[in-house]
């Protein structure tokens, strides 16, 4: 069996503040895809928003879709290659969307165009989103050498961004490291309370 250690990474940007609500993962040397029974995600719409403003899954994991709204929506991407499209509806589609490819998913609504959100789709098990310290625990992580990856609408939302290299041993200890962004997070805009218009910038 592989050794696994804990792992708590820890960001803050520029100014030394916590990177608050950042995608991190590490990226291995080999690409992984999510196993045939990793549970769905999901992105619900309500009150014309899509809740949450953005998730980070892995390659091959199914999300939902659900319409919680009063009124119907159109949901759809253009991001090659995850392009997808869910016609006008209410309540829940005929079935998830799965993502097959690694990169940022940007989704909109054809009939709000305010609406936006993100899928940030990668090839590892190891990813999450800190907490309001900036800070994230992987409870196991295998021994091996790591890209250490990040992503925030307030930073590109575009793509992702490399804050480095690691190497975890698999020793018995809790391993930490301290990683800190060329800029300042943009701060949150004003109208976004669910879920984040980022297409206020």
């Amino acid at each position: 069996m592989d050794p696994k250690t804990g792992l708590r990474i820890e960001i803050r940007d520029a100014a030394n503040a916590p990177a608050t609500g950042t995608v991190v993962y590490l990226q291995g040397e080999t690409p992984e895809m999510a196993p045939a029974n990793v549970p769905h995600g999901i992105i619900d719409q309500r009150d014309k928003t899509f809740v949450p403003g953005y998730v980070v899954v892995q390659r091959g994991t199914p999300i939902e879709f659900p319409n919680h709204d009063t009124v119907s929506h159109h949901v759809y991407s253009f991001s090659d290659p995850n392009a997808f499209e869910l016609p006008l509806y209410k309540g829940a589609p005929v079935k998830p969307v799965v993502f097959q490819r690694a990169g940022v998913v940007t989704l909109g609504c054809n009939i709000h165009d305010r609406m936006l959100a993100f899928v940030v789709v990668v090839e590892t098990p190891y990813f999450g989103i800190t907490a309001a310290d900036g800070t994230f625990l992987f409870p196991a992580v295998r021994a091996g050498r790591y890209q250490v990856m990040v992503w925030n609408p307030r930073l590109d939302p575009a793509k992702p961004s490399t804050l480095g290299n690691l190497e975890v041993t698999g020793g018995a200890a809790p391993e930490a490291r301290a990683y800190r962004l060329a800029t300042q997070l943009k701060p949150v805009p004003a109208a976004a309370a669910n879920s984040l218009a980022w297409d206020d910038y």
